[in-house]
């Protein structure tokens, strides 16, 4: 592992990374969003946009006039999530997170940590800088381990995430759902012997997955549960569906990818929900938001460096990604303090998904992640 370790970093320019050519989103599974395009009011209401040319990209807002009050209970399990997407889903990914155009005639919303660099944000003032510059040191890490990838993980059964939708009535405009988001630790099964395995799910609305009540803060039965008795931490209970598109606001998400987790902050769902031919609801969109710098090197803390140790502190292989990361910082973690003339502490992702129905049946948490460094955490510099 740690010659393709070394590879990855030596390779590794997140400035010198560039968005694909543009093919079709749905090539991927993924169904482009009917974007929300601010109006000329919008736009002269945000203080920090001087970017009038700027059509900015934004967040369906919730439906004038939404039916209130459905019965139905939805439970679907990703079954793709991508860190490295290709070109053709960049193309039509993210949304104006921060109210300004970056380099497209607005200012940029905070200052960054690299003297004479700014992170430009692509057409619409979309903020994906994390996705476009990251994504590929971390779908090389995930590679790099006999498992692969997040969603190679995935098909094998070793984990998935939960969207749980309630109190939806099936329409196309609705307010007043309730959206839980679980991680979830694996697809088990029985071997001809009776034993305990890990089986790929076949994706036919049956398949009965565990739940990390850990990882996902939840609160869970001990005993065995089957669809029921678990309560979502990471929450939204004000969501709504705008002409057919599902949006969900969280305060946070914890996301494990089986080598470490991935905290972001303010994020925020985005997803068309359809009805399916073999019954139950699928989910197609993004999860979009913010990934503190310091939380990006909490993260790591937790890997095996090429010295032995761990990716943090004095150890050269996370001396050479220290400046990297610092320098990709695009936005503000805090999304109160955009556009507050502050120093850039995170970095924008937005991560395209395709969720199928599922069923929880099992409780299962993972391993406890020890950071190195005796957990310290550094911290960027201007």
């Amino acid at each position: 592992m740690a010659p393709r370790r070394r590879a990855a970093i030596a390779t590794m320019s997140f400035a010198a990374l560039s968005v694909l050519v543009v093919c079709c989103a749905e090539i991927a599974g993924v169904k482009p969003i009917d974007f929300v395009v601010a109006d000329a009011a919008t736009e002269a209401s945000n203080d920090a946009s001087t970017d009038a040319g700027c059509q900015h990209v934004l967040v369906p807002t919730a439906p004038a006039n939404p039916t209130i009050g459905g019965s139905m209970t939805i439970l679907d399990a990703v079954q793709t999530i991508d860190f490295n997407p290709d070109g053709g889903v960049i193309a039509s990914l993210g949304f104006d997170l921060d109210g300004v155009c970056t380099c497209g005639g607005g200012p940029a919303s905070c200052t960054s940590l690299v003297p004479n660099v700014t992170q430009c944000d692509p057409s619409g003032g979309r903020d994906i800088n994390g996705t476009t510059q990251v994504g590929h040191y971390l779908e090389q890490l995930l590679n790099a381990e006999p498992s692969g990838d997040v969603n190679a993980r995935i098909a094998a059964g070793k984990l998935t995430y939960f969207i749980q939708v309630s109190n939806y009535g099936g329409g196309q405009n609705e307010s007043e759902l309730v959206v839980g988001f679980y991680d979830g630790s694996g697809h088990p099964a029985f071997d001809a012997d009776g034993g305990y395995v890990i089986a790929p799910p076949a994706w036919d609305g049956g398949d009965v997955w565990a739940i990390d009540c850990i990882m996902s803060q939840s609160s869970c039965p001990d005993a065995a549960i089957l669809d029921g008795g678990f309560a979502p931490t990471f929450v939204d209970p004000a969501a709504y569906v705008t002409d057919g598109t599902l949006v969900a606001h969280f305060n946070s998400l914890v996301v494990g990818i089986g080598i470490t987790t991935i905290r972001i902050t303010s994020p925020i769902m985005v997803a068309q929900i359809e009805p399916l031919a073999g019954g139950g609801y699928g989910l197609d969109g993004q999860f979009t938001g913010r990934v503190a710098v310091d939380d990006i090197f909490r993260s790591i803390a937790v890997l095996p460096s090429i010295s032995g140790g761990k990716l943090c502190g004095d150890d050269q292989e996370f001396q050479a990604l220290k400046p990297e990361v610092c320098g990709a910082a695009d936005i503000r973690a805090a999304a109160a303090t955009d556009n507050t003339n502050q120093p850039c502490d995170a970095l924008s992702f937005s991560l395209p998904f395709v969720a199928r129905p599922a069923r929880i049946g099992f409780r299962s948490d993972g391993p406890v992640l020890v950071p190195g460094c005796d957990g310290a955490v550094d911290e960027c510099t201007p």
